[in-house]
């Protein structure tokens, strides 16, 4: 259960994770490199 919970947790980072992006996209401003790390060390968790 609680592996389930944790999976679901890092789902929601990723979603949050990628709306940041696409806004930062439309605006044409370029992301920070804590976003881009923290899109890494999310992403290495799946």
């Amino acid at each position: 259960m609680q592996n389930k919970e944790i999976n679901s947790q890092i789902d929601n980072l990723l979603l949050c994770l990628a709306n940041i992006f696409k806004l930062e996209e439309e605006n044409a401003s370029e992301s920070s490199l804590e976003l881009k790390e923290a899109l890494v060390i999310v992403d290495s968790q799946i």
